[in-house]
């Protein structure tokens, strides 16, 4: 995030951003013009798309109708002149059959997906495109990423149409498959998984992932580096968040309720940092080298378990890989188990190996273990678990400030215009307090009390700036991103694009939202 984006424009939203035309695309700092290219039905769609170029702005009707096949997108963007196609409102334009994305710099924005059979929505081909703010409702798959890399699944909206048993599979986003193809350094975040069914007697007989960075065995020796971060699942049946490679991070994840959980199958070398589970199944971890650091359990059952095995960590097969050099840090668990095994076959007789729980909180039991060390020191980086509230994510979520947002008021030493109190009132100026002025005119009861790592019951788009930096002398925003052993993450700059008219999510259950829906990195 730019180190120009101050907390005040983070705080107020859109309502903090210039007014945009509707085809103006802003990538990092730079403006670009393309074509505005307004489509009411499928074949006009299907023309579009095939003679797209650079800087193209597709602008889907209300309610026009767009069913048909699987639409292939092959053109390419640039980074400052990215193709996007999107609804004229928010989710005001349904695609049942979505987009095939071949190309590059491609923004699919706002379209509503949802669809009565279990066919895949969207794939990914192709660098550097994105899914954002788009609602996905169906079985099956959402979203699939075959190949290629960067690509930006942000803002989105994962359920089904009921949450029974013997529903169809349902895996909302998967990466990397068993033929050898792969997507590398995907991110998904700020996104709502919910309403999604429960496993079958047969544990085998149908699917139940929410996001899957991997397949099965083959993939877990294969380094990916996805960054999945700030997304809620709540009421997700069965449906996990499940990692079966290597080199990923999972941040600031909340999963609540049902029989969902954090599952570290295969691979290692991924971190998961400040995750809440709350009354599910918790935190299951297999595999080598992966750390926890400030993660939290909440409720009956719902606990951190380091597993024995039946197979090595190196091994290709979908066993059960013993855990092998796990590391929690700072973690509170209602209860955490070492060396957890289940009848198999073969049996999991490999111990859990060489596992530390550093400044761990809560009980700890054990089972088939060696070489675990307990201390009250660690040399991670310290954080606090955040459980996230249902503003913060989804369609509606207003989280993102623009490159292009005013001056910061913050450089102004004269208070903000919209300040209630006059100056010559006040009995305490700015100038005689040594703590710079409050950036925004709010209540004190609804700004920050606490330090931003302080664990809360929810967190919502008022709070993000603490997560993704701190503020210098002037008050504007700098990284501040803890370090890790996996190879840097470096989220791309993305285009902005504006809906002009308000529209229900959903069903129209949801509250007021803003008239404007924008999103840059």
């Amino acid at each position: 995030m730019s180190s120009a984006l101050t907390r005040r424009h983070l705080l107020l939203g859109t309502a903090a951003l210039p007014l945009l035309a509707s085809n103006t695309i802003l990538a990092g700092n730079a403006v670009a013009q393309g074509r505005e290219i307004n489509v009411s039905n499928y074949s006009q769609l299907a023309s579009a798309i095939g003679n797209a170029r650079a800087g193209d702005v597709i602008i889907l009707a209300n309610g026009g109708s767009f069913s048909g096949n699987q639409l292939t997108v092959s053109a390419r963007g640039t980074a400052g002149q990215p193709i996007v196609i999107r609804a004229q409102s928010l989710l005001g334009a349904n695609v049942p059959n979505g987009f095939w994305l071949t190309g590059e710099y491609i923004t699919i924005a706002g379209i509503d997906f949802a669809h009565s059979g279990t066919s895949t929505r969207i794939e990914f081909g192709g660098k550097h495109n994105s899914v954002e703010q788009c609602r996905f409702r169906s079985h099956g798959r959402h979203i699939v990423l075959l190949s290629g890399s960067d690509g930006r699944i942000m803002y989105c909206d994962f359920s089904c149409p009921s949450k029974n048993s013997s529903d169809p599979d349902t895996i909302s986003i998967q990466t990397s498959f068993n033929d050898g193809t792969r997507h590398v350094r995907a991110e998904i975040g700020y996104c709502y998984f919910h309403h999604m069914p429960f496993k079958p007697s047969n544990y085998h007989e149908r699917r139940r992932i929410g996001i899957g960075l991997g397949l099965s065995g083959l993939t877990s020796q294969l380094t990916t580096n996805h960054y999945v971060h700030h997304c809620l699942f709540e009421g997700t049946g069965d449906c996990e968040l499940e990692v079966k490679t290597r080199y990923n991070r999972i941040e600031y994840c909340t999963m609540i309720g049902d029989n969902a959980h954090f599952n570290h199958r295969l691979g290692g070398n991924n971190v998961f940092r400040g995750c809440w589970a709350e009354n599910n199944r918790g935190f299951q971890i297999m595999g080598d080298k992966s750390k926890l650091i400030g993660c939290k359990t909440v409720g009956q059952g719902c606990e951190f378990q380091i597993f024995a095995g039946n197979q090595s960590t190196t091994s290709t097969d979908s066993k059960y890989p013993q855990a092998v050099d796990t590391v929690l840090a700072y973690c509170d668990g209602q209860s955490t188990v070492v060396g957890l095994t289940w009848s198999a076959n073969p049996p999991m007789n490999m111990p859990a190996t060489r596992t530390r729980l550093e400044a761990h909180s809560g009980p700890i039991r054990y089972g088939t273990h060696t070489g675990t060390v307990t201390t009250d020191l660690s040399n991670e980086t310290r954080v606090q678990p955040v459980k996230l509230g249902r503003s913060a994510v989804g369609p509606a979520a207003k989280s993102y400030a623009t490159a292009a947002a005013p001056t910061p008021p913050q450089d102004d030493p004269s208070p903000p215009q919209d300040d209630p109190t006059p100056p010559q009132d006040d009995q305490n100026p700015p100038q005689d307090d040594p703590s710079p002025p409050p950036d925004v005119a709010t209540p004190p009861a609804e700004e920050p009390t606490s330090s931003p790592d302080t664990p809360t019951s929810a967190i919502d788009s008022r709070q993000f700036v603490d997560f993704f930096g701190r503020r210098s002398s002037n008050g504007t925003v700098t990284s501040s991103s803890p370090t890790n052993t996996a190879p840097a993450f470096a989220p791309r700059p993305a285009p902005t694009f504006q809906f002009t008219r308000q529209t229900p999510l959903g069903d129209g259950n949801s509250s007021s939202f803003s008239r404007f829906f924008s999103r840059s990195r």
